[in-house]
């Protein structure tokens, strides 16, 4: 499915629950960032994914740090490269964003501040002594 077919299926909340993995969240925050301005793509892509959410009955998976920690990381790597021609290109030049999700994160983020309905909430900037987003 191309990317504009992609992003009608998810924001029609025609696509499959199951459809959406975390792949999908990445390829939806690349396919608006590449689009739109950083801000702009960024209340897209939230405001959608709760209504994505609560159509499929999961409410309470919105993760709000983990959400925008995602969003700014891809913002980056977006606005660092030479535009990729699509969604492939740009992931298999991105491995370590689709590779080991929860390793990414520990990286950033102590597992218990990722853990508490604070940053589930309300963004909470990384809290590791080395953290850099890149």
């Amino acid at each position: 499915m191309n990317d504009t077919t992609f992003l009608m299926e998810f924001e029609s909340l025609a696509m499959a629950a199951g459809d959406f993995d975390h792949e999908g969240h990445l390829r939806l925050a690349w396919i608006l960032l590449s689009r739109e301005p950083r801000l702009a793509a960024c209340e897209r892509f939230v405001r959608n994914l709760k209504a994505f959410a609560g159509h499929h009955g999961a409410h309470g998976k919105y993760h709000e740090t983990l959400t925008f920690f995602f969003l700014n990381l891809l913002a980056d790597r977006v606005e660092a490269t030479e535009p990729a021609p699509d969604w492939a290109s740009f992931r298999d030049a991105n491995p370590d964003l689709c590779g080991d999700f929860r390793a990414l994160v520990d990286g950033h983020y102590a597992p218990e501040t990722i853990a508490s309905e604070f940053a589930r909430a309300h963004f909470v900037l990384p809290d590791r002594p080395a953290a850099t987003v890149a």
